[in-house]
């Protein structure tokens, strides 16, 4: 399982793949403690660069890879 909180201080932009064997690219845009959001587990939210904003939780998370841009912001 991915630790979500890895991902926490640099929002880098990434390539997820899901348990489920789906992929998904895009800039992590929160990552959230399960305690705030009433959730079993900690999950992470991300960005597609068609602007679609995808939950994750961190069970449903099979890796990430960070992309050598580093932070999704940058160019």
């Amino acid at each position: 399982m991915v630790n979500v909180w890895d991902y926490a201080n640099n929002l880098p932009y990434v390539t997820l793949k899901a348990v489920g064997g789906q992929v998904f690219t895009g800039g992590i845009i929160y990552v959230e403690d399960s305690e705030e959001t009433e959730a079993d587990e900690d999950g992470l939210v991300l960005e597609t660069p068609d602007g679609r904003i995808i939950n994750f939780l961190q069970s449903e998370i099979e890796s990430i890879q960070i992309h050598q841009k580093g932070r999704r912001n940058a160019n």
